[in-house]
């Protein structure tokens, strides 16, 4: 059997990942290939969606494939403490959770002014909790109820609602 296949030079204009849209890469093309993916979509009604089967090989400046490119480099992931304490830490970071925060412990949000939204998230759960630091919460039963029911919950369920 022959496979139709089209030879075309890439180059990687991005990627992401995101818990519910999944994996994406993006590439840049030249505009003679791109007429390529449009025509594509046009037979199919204008709509995107086509499946297609990819051979990839990364290139060196001197034009010739790198060898190095199919040993992935491990991404730096950030350190986070575990448990409830490590559930609060990664939230605090999350601009989405510190307005949500202001908007859901109004009184907490106005006694702590401070220039670094992470750490205003950080110290109105402290004072909400009950606790002088977030690692408190994987200790102390009835601040770590507390940040899961009245904080955590329902930010998650929002947050997954509004998605």
């Amino acid at each position: 059997m022959t496979v139709p296949t089209k030879q075309m030079e890439l180059w990687l204009a991005g990627w992401r990942k995101t818990h519910n849209g999944g994996a994406s890469v993006t590439f840049t093309v030249n505009d003679e290939d791109l007429e390529y993916f449009e025509s594509a979509t046009i037979r199919k009604g204008k709509v995107a969606g086509q499946r297609y089967m990819a051979v990839l090989v990364q290139l060196q400046e001197d034009e010739t494939p790198d060898p190095c490119s199919l040993d992935p480099v491990p991404a730096k992931v950030p350190h986070f403490p575990a448990g409830m304490c490590g559930i609060a830490v990664k939230l605090c970071k999350e601009a989405r959770f510190q307005r949500w925060l202001e908007d859901n412990f109004p009184d907490a949000s106005r006694q702590f002014v401070v220039g670094n939204k992470e750490h205003k998230a950080r110290d109105v759960i402290c004072h909400v909790c009950g606790v002088t630091s977030r690692k408190e919460l994987d200790t102390d039963d009835a601040a770590a109820e507390f940040f899961r029911e009245r904080i955590y919950q329902p930010y998650i369920t929002e947050r997954v609602g509004a998605a």
